[in-house]
């Protein structure tokens, strides 16, 4: 039996405060079996792990952690390598792409996360494969205090969602609106004005 994963890519070193903050929320909140690290993936272009493998296979949702050095000249040109030796990040952000671009029941929920002050990289500075992300709308977490709480708040939201997960609380809301529509459903119509009951 497999469960279902949340694949999160990181760049090494990059917003690694925020980011291990917002891991230690998630994981607070939806458990460290659910997580999926992806940074410490390795790749020498032709095989990756089978547990990374399986990982991504699992994921209904991907985060990429995007930092103020994800777009360095350095990183992107890690990011353009075509010498057999493939940067771990391009390899998973491109499976994810094409999944999600696949659609369907099984196509899992792409969001980028932008962290201490971050924008979404440019389109044109992307490999032919990555050139997907630039069009896809991010989360950002700032370091406003209530800004990124009400952030974290919707990436639960959308991650329960991803996960088919249903919120505490709510199958008993559920029951009782049922239960009151139900009785309303149940009561005789008011008779038309004028008439009265015999």
């Amino acid at each position: 039996m497999t469960t279902d994963k949340v694949f999160i890519c990181h760049r090494r070193g990059d917003a690694v405060r925020q980011v291990g903050r917002l891991l230690e929320k998630l994981h607070h909140s939806f458990g460290e079996h659910t997580l999926y690290y992806g940074s410490h993936e390795t790749t020498d272009g032709k095989s990756v792990s089978m547990e990374g493998l399986h990982a991504m296979i699992d994921a209904r949702a991907v985060l990429i952690m995007i930092g103020p050095n994800w777009a360095s000249l350095e990183n992107l040109e890690r990011l353009h390598e075509t010498d057999g030796k493939a940067d771990p990040l391009r390899h998973w952000i491109a499976v994810a792409l094409t999944r999600h671009g696949a659609s369907g029941r099984h196509a899992p929920m792409l969001l980028p996360i932008l962290l201490e002050g971050a924008s979404m990289p440019d389109k044109a500075s992307l490999p032919k494969d990555l050139k997907a992300l630039a069009r896809l709308s991010p989360l950002t977490f700032s370091s406003d205090a209530a800004q990124s709480h009400a952030e974290f708040e919707k990436l639960v939201r959308l991650l329960n969602g991803a996960l088919g997960i249903t919120p505490p609380g709510l199958p008993g809301l559920l029951a009782r609106l049922s239960k009151v529509i139900a009785v309303d459903i149940a009561k005789p119509p008011p008779p038309p004005p004028g008439v009265t009951g015999v």
